[in-house]
């Protein structure tokens, strides 16, 4: 795994957002999942196909656009003051599926920022279906919360920093057959994500 996160550095891709911050086309992101699996040890060769498939639904086309909109598309629908706030949810479908319901406020405003705030909850959906893994069924039961803070450029919108804060805890529900004992493993994530325009 360590050879393919690798194989995505430097990489480079094309997206196009609205206004608003929805994603309407990305282009490039294909090359970058084909070429996850260059230079990979042949002991490994047997299970490419297992992994590209694994690859695509945690970091396709569709789960890429999800996890960008749950970062870009944090715009009002209509023009707000300091101290006003808005709600925006988000499903996200990758490893895993959650959805993000973010309230987020104008916090300040200077010569040249918004400056945004958001606190949000994270839920996995309730009563989801088992989805074989590796020849495993297997589902997560999340919940969790997230902060966040935001600064945008005036003149463009675009995100000059930010800083995402997530703290979920669950399990995940795990057997071998449709009726074979189930087995519970319970996990915590905390992190930090940082973005910035900075090259």
């Amino acid at each position: 795994m360590s050879i393919m996160f690798d194989n995505m550095v430097g990489k480079s891709f094309e997206m196009t957002l609205t206004n608003k911050g929805k994603v309407t086309s990305i282009s490039g992101f294909d090359v970058i999942i084909r070429d996850l699996f260059e230079n990979l040890p042949k002991s490994v060769e047997s299970q490419k196909e297992q992994l590209s498939t694994q690859m695509e639904k945690a970091f396709g086309k569709d789960s890429f656009i999800q996890s960008m909109e749950a970062a870009t598309a944090i715009f009002p629908e209509k023009p707000v003051r300091i101290g006003d706030t808005w709600m925006i949810e988000t499903t996200v479908m990758s490893t895993m599926e959650y959805s993000i319901s973010n309230v987020y406020t104008l916090k300040k405003v200077t010569d040249e920022l918004y400056v945004v705030i958001a606190k949000g909850t994270i839920t996995s959906p309730e009563n989801a279906d088992f989805m074989e893994t590796n020849g495993v069924l297997m589902k997560q039961e999340l919940s969790g919360t997230s902060t966040s803070k935001i600064s945008l450029v005036k003149s463009t919108g675009w995100v000059q920093n930010s800083e995402f804060k997530q703290n979920i805890s669950g399990k995940t529900i795990m057997k071998q057959t449709a009726d074979g004992e189930v087995m519970e493993m319970p996990m915590t994530l905390k992190a930090t994500t940082l973005v910035t325009d900075k090259n």
